[in-house]
């Protein structure tokens, strides 16, 4: 970052640095990339953003570091599905906790 690389540059599988940090649970790596601007409302092919996820998978701590991180609250998958929604199917009891 401080040779100004690219923080929304996406990897041959559409992957962003961001996302990476996110599905792999580094808290840290992803506070630092959303301070350098990095797009919190990044979304895959199936328009499911790092929040839902992050929902889906029970990442808490990934869920309330990407809500500090400002990122949308109940933005909606193809299936008009928000990261609550997809939390609660997969029983995800802490990610509910965290996006209430």
């Amino acid at each position: 970052l401080a040779a100004r690389a690219d923080v929304g540059h996406r990897d041959k599988a559409g992957e962003t640095a961001l996302s990476h940090a996110a599905l792999k649970g580094r808290t840290d790596l992803l506070g630092i990339l959303a301070e350098a601007r990095a797009d919190v409302n990044w979304r895959n092919e199936r328009n499911f953003t790092l929040l839902h996820e992050a929902a889906m998978r029970g990442a808490a701590d990934v869920v309330r570091a990407l809500l500090d991180a400002r990122a949308e609250v109940d933005p909606r998958d193809q299936l008009k599905r928000t990261p609550l929604h997809r939390a609660a199917m997969k029983g995800k009891v802490e990610s509910v906790r965290a996006l209430l």
